[in-house]
């Protein structure tokens, strides 16, 4: 199954991590060892009429790291 950043999603993720502040084409990065294998805390609904489920909320905190198995901080890096 496949999310889509529509309507409401897509303030609600502005709002939590503005792009004017990231530069382009970047990647959250664990703060501690740097991995980019990490999981938002975010709320989803589902959509009736597109059936696909669509993110309300990526809240600030509640951010997992997978390689350090543990609740972390997120910087946000450029890609290549």
């Amino acid at each position: 199954m496949q999310a889509r950043l529509t309507g409401p999603a897509s303030i609600h993720l502005k709002e939590s991590y503005p792009m004017s502040e990231n530069p382009k084409n970047t990647i959250p990065q664990c703060s501690s060892c740097g991995s980019e294998n990490v999981l938002f805390d975010a709320y989803v609904a589902w959509d009736e009429t597109t059936q696909t489920y669509e993110i309300v909320n990526v809240f600030d905190k509640g951010h997992y790291c997978q390689d350090c198995d543990g609740e972390c901080s997120i910087d946000w890096e450029e890609s290549d």
